[in-house]
This record gives C-alpha cells, structure tokens and sequence, in this order.
C-alpha cells in the first residue's frame, strides 16, 4: 500500500468519517498531555544529572526530551488540524 500523508489522511476521515474527527482529536490531546507529563518528568531528572554532574547523561537526556518536545509539536499539529475539520463538519450538519 502506498504512503499516505497526514493531511490527506484527515482530508480522507473528514470527508468518510467526520464523526470520529473529534474523537481522535481528543485522544491526541490525551497523548500530547501525558508527552507533557514526560517532559517534566525529563527536566527533573536532567537536574538531577546535573547536580549530580552526570553532565553527559543530562545531554543525552536534554536530547531525548528534545525529540518528545518535537513529536509533542507534530502530534499537536495533527490535533489542531483534525479538531478545525471536526467543528467544520459540525457546523454544516
């Protein structure tokens, strides 16, 4: 099966599926949410390396919450784009 892009992806649950839109909407806040939750949980333990001057396992650390914070933005992206298209759908109903 061939690659699909996420934008083509939404367009496609908009167009067949526009009642699920908010519901998918809603479970990637939930994630996005606990990806918050794992960022602090990050920045307390990359204290603590730091304090402990485990300075190289804070960097490794500092650049694992960097690609939480990335997939964190992506998945908001998703949210906010699949939430516009939910209330869209709502309102022509």
């Amino acid at each position: 099966m061939a690659q699909i892009d996420a934008n083509k992806l939404i367009d496609f649950i908009k167009l067949y599926f526009p009642e699920d839109a908010t519901e998918i909407s809603d479970a990637l806040e939930l994630l996005s949410l606990s990806l918050d939750g794992l960022l602090s949980s990050t920045n307390t333990t990359i204290a603590e390396f730091h304090k402990n001057k485990e300075f190289d396992k804070g960097m490794e650390l500092w650049e694992f919450s960097k690609s939480v914070a990335e997939i964190q933005e992506k998945i908001n992206e998703y949210s906010t784009l699949i939430g516009i298209d939910a209330e869209t759908d709502e309102e022509r109903a």
